[in-house]
């Protein structure tokens, strides 16, 4: 019953969306379509995941639209571009691969390689998955830090290009982060405002 109410929600909201385009940054005018929905999940009428899921299309096929998920994609994007221009048009070779032995456990999957990006404060974590699952590294602050200031600043963590959500635990010392990842998950990428060389 649940997966047939969820696909009835969907097919309105597909049909809606050549009338209603959220934008989150600019609109706060939320339409009732959408409040109904949220009501159905915080009743438990939907699962978590579903609604999830619900919520994933929406913003994958551009009904919603986060700008800040898309200006970071964007930045991501020519990010890329940039550093395969610079490996392209460089003689130099600089070593990519560093030792960091992060204290680390992880459920689901494994970690590859740990791969620094200096120009960027940031760290690629290769992993291979066998099911969903959770990395939880404790980042010493310094090898690793995102400050604003003096102040802590969120870390910025994407997985296979996509922002996550993670959980964070702070002492002097670590940051530790907790990031959940999809089977099949291949890189997360960890990006602060400084990094040791």
């Amino acid at each position: 019953m649940k997966k047939l109410l969820f696909f009835a929600v969907v097919s309105v909201l597909i049909v809606s969306v050549s009338v209603t385009t959220i934008s989150a940054q600019s609109q706060y005018e939320i339409p009732a379509w959408v409040k109904g929905i949220a009501g159905f999940w915080a009743e438990d009428k939907i699962s978590d995941s579903d609604f999830g899921e619900a919520l994933s299309f929406l913003i994958d096929n551009g009904i919603i639209k986060v700008p800040l998920i898309e200006e970071l994609k964007q930045e991501n994007i020519e990010l890329k571009q940039t550093i395969s221009q610079l490996n392209q048009n460089s003689d130099i070779q600089i070593p990519t691969s560093i030792s960091f032995d992060f204290e680390h456990s992880i459920t689901g999957g494994k970690i590859t390689n740990i791969t620094p990006d200096y120009d960027v404060s940031s760290l690629y974590i290769d992993i291979e998955t066998f099911t969903n699952g959770q990395l939880e590294i404790k980042l010493p602050r310094n090898i690793i830090d995102s400050k604003y200031g003096d102040k802590d600043d969120d870390y910025f963590v994407v997985v296979d290009g996509e922002e996550i959500y993670f959980k964070e635990y702070a002492t002097d010392e670590f940051r530790t982060l907790t990031i959940t990842f999809p089977n099949g998950a291949k890189e997360i990428m960890i990006v602060g405002t400084w990094i040791a060389r």
